[in-house]
């Protein structure tokens, strides 16, 4: 996944979507969208809440808490919002959930190691992945150069997941994901994996998961058992303990300790025989 500069436009469009999510009730499904139209910001989501919110006053409230961050970025002090957001109504009709997401043998699972290392000081940088090496996203007027891989972005900048999708949207997924993997990797000594997750379960009862690891694929099988003999997978318990997680801390400290990136499983119990 790919790591987000704050200080940067995109980063400020996921920023002020999680803000606005997180003026909704945890409980409810909800997807919030905010696209940067260079003259204003166009906020547009679907959310089970019946609560319409205030827009404006939360406009004023993102502005007075983060205006530094605007100015510097370019961004007016007197925001304009259209708002589109729609309420009592599922952003996603479906019941079921899933999720693919590469992991890594890292202190955040979502980030290759490599991409951890990185200093995100210019707002000409809007994000890094990492695929087969470090690439930097710029703007499409950018004259940033590195002696990395870069690609420039769109014109209109949105926000993406997971920023803006609610915990009970598909969120959750992600982060259980990184909670199984954070424990996992130290048993099974590998540098990366992908992971299937879904809120489904087969005919047996399991869980429906997928893993693949790239090179090893006689030892799949195995970590998916290991994966489903020791987690639960209890998506509502898990939920109920992020409710005083603030969701914008995953783009202000993405790389800082989540509640979440526990260690509870024996890890006797996660080693592979």
């Amino acid at each position: 996944m790919k790591l987000i500069n704050l200080n940067s436009k995109k980063g400020i469009v996921n920023l002020f979507a999680d803000y606005i999510l997180e003026r909704i009730d945890k409980q409810y499904e909800s997807i919030i969208q905010v696209t940067d139209l260079t003259y204003f910001f166009l906020v547009y989501g679907i959310t089970e809440s019946t609560d319409i919110l205030d827009l404006n006053t939360i406009k004023v409230d993102f502005i007075n808490e983060y205006g530094e961050l605007l100015v510097s970025n370019g961004y007016s002090k007197n925001l304009n919002i259209m708002d589109l957001i729609t309420y009592d109504k599922k952003p996603i009709e479906s019941k079921d959930r899933h999720l693919w997401v590469k992991l890594y043998n890292s202190d955040r699972p979502i980030y290759h190691p490599k991409i951890l290392n990185q200093t995100l000081s210019s707002n000409k940088i809007l994000s890094i992945d990492y695929t087969n090496e470090l690439e930097y996203e710029v703007g499409v007027n950018s004259s940033f150069n590195t002696s990395v891989k870069f690609k420039t972005t769109e014109l209109q900048l949105s926000s993406e997941f997971p920023y803006g999708y609610s915990l009970k949207s598909g969120r959750s997924l992600l982060y259980y994901s990184e909670y199984i993997m954070n424990q996992l990797f130290q048993s099974i000594h590998l540098n990366s994996i992908e992971l299937y997750i879904s809120n489904n379960k087969s005919s047996d009862g399991d869980q429906v998961i997928e893993v693949v690891v790239d090179g090893y694929e006689k030892i799949e099988n195995s970590v998916k058992s290991i994966i489903l003999d020791n987690f639960t997978f209890d998506f509502h318990q898990f939920e109920s303990k992020l409710n005083d997680y603030n969701l914008c801390n995953d783009i202000k400290k993405p790389t800082e300790s989540k509640p979440w990136l526990v260690k509870d499983v024996n890890q006797i119990d996660l080693l592979m025989i």
